[in-house]
């Protein structure tokens, strides 16, 4: 899973380009408003040099905490760029799952045209995936809030620390797990478009890739989890690095080589989250889908969406294999006029001796 979900990441890099970009993209756009109100602040203020000179942490925490209680409002919020967000990730996901998934390139063209064609297929899995979790991650923060109580009550210093670690662990695992079953659930609805129903159409009923998805899961949970927590740290370890040393480059006269170190932390990140959609594509791609309906001779077939921008060229298993033409070892010349009148039948050959004309001889002696 580790190396094959690699090949197919490092094989479409414009996948995780765009998904950047866009996000850059967006972040950019939405923190105007931000802009415009430590400007506000800081424009016309003598304390702001303590914040140009060598960043002081108090400072700047003081403005973030006037900014959100006394700065004027210069625009749109930042949480309107949660929509335009979730937007792009309706788009981009789906349309590079079915790059991994067919082969096609991580062309821009191909990630929005599949975007479109699964936007509310996954749109579906979302919500699904927002109630469930919040159903069964409820009583692990309930416990976890009560331990935690239980602890600031008996316990200080270090120790405390070291007794709410292993609830939070658990927490985490619970939530790595349901997370890698959601995207499961959205590789095989991406595989589900390779099948149709009994009408014709292409099968896009989420339903049908719950409970394949819970076997993958359950029959691999833990090289599967395995993977995808190991990728998690890797990401989780690239941000923490690269923001830990852009903290220690504040002070610097310039900022863009912290900017960059930072953007180099989130690139990483990106990259081994579509590492692990790479794995669970491979994961996914062990066990295919059952065979779909197969539709009768004379049948119109309605064209899928996946054929209509990008023909896969996956072979789906289910599909009657199309008949081989014989062709000839000697091509048969067939005349392009034939002749209108029927062929003569063959005459039978007769005796030689019925038309033999007998002589005088002959003739003399029968007489």
């Amino acid at each position: 899973m580790l190396v094959g979900g690699l090949r197919l990441m490092l094989g479409r890099p414009g996948v995780v380009v765009w998904t950047y970009l866009a996000s850059l993209g967006i972040a950019l756009l939405f923190s105007l408003r931000m802009h415009a109100q430590l400007a506000s602040l800081l424009d016309h203020s003598m304390a702001a040099e303590r914040l140009n000179g060598a960043f002081d942490l108090p400072t700047a925490g003081a403005v973030i905490l006037r900014m959100f209680r006394h700065a004027p409002s210069a625009g749109a919020t930042p949480y309107l760029g949660l929509p335009l967000y979730f937007l792009v990730y309706f788009l981009l996901v789906p349309g590079a799952l079915f790059c991994y998934r067919a082969g096609a390139p991580g062309k821009l063209w191909i990630l929005f045209n599949m975007g479109f064609c699964f936007f509310w297929r996954f749109v579906r899995i979302t919500l699904l995936t927002v109630v469930v979790s919040g159903i069964l991650l409820a009583p692990f923060f309930i416990a976890q809030n009560l331990w935690s109580n239980h602890v600031d009550e008996h316990m200080v210093g270090v120790a405390s620390v070291y007794a709410l670690i292993p609830g939070y662990v658990v927490i985490l695992l619970v939530a790595s797990v349901l997370r890698l079953y959601f995207d499961l659930v959205e590789v095989y609805t991406v595989q589900l478009d390779d099948q149709y129903r009994a009408n014709g159409r292409p099968d896009r009923r989420v339903r049908k890739a719950l409970i394949p998805a819970w076997k993958a899961l359950w029959w691999n949970l833990p090289r599967a989890l395995g993977t995808f927590v190991l990728l998690a740290l890797v990401g989780a370890a690239a941000i923490f690095l690269t923001g830990r040393i852009a903290v220690d480059m504040l002070a610097q006269p310039r900022v863009w080589p912290a900017f960059l170190l930072v953007q180099a932390g989130l690139f990483v990140s990106l990259a081994t989250r579509f590492w692990q959609r790479g794995a669970e594509t491979i994961l996914a791609g062990d066990y295919l889908l059952p065979a779909g309906a197969v539709l009768e001779d004379g049948a119109e077939l309605q064209p899928r969406c996946s054929a209509v921008f990008y023909p896969t060229p996956v072979p789906v298993a289910y599909a009657p294999p199309a008949p081989v033409p014989v062709v000839p070892a000697h091509p048969v010349l067939v005349d392009p006029l034939p002749d209108p009148e029927p062929p003569v039948p063959p005459v039978r050959r007769g005796d030689s001796g019925m038309f033999r004309v007998p002589s005088r001889e002959s003739d003399d002696i029968e007489g």
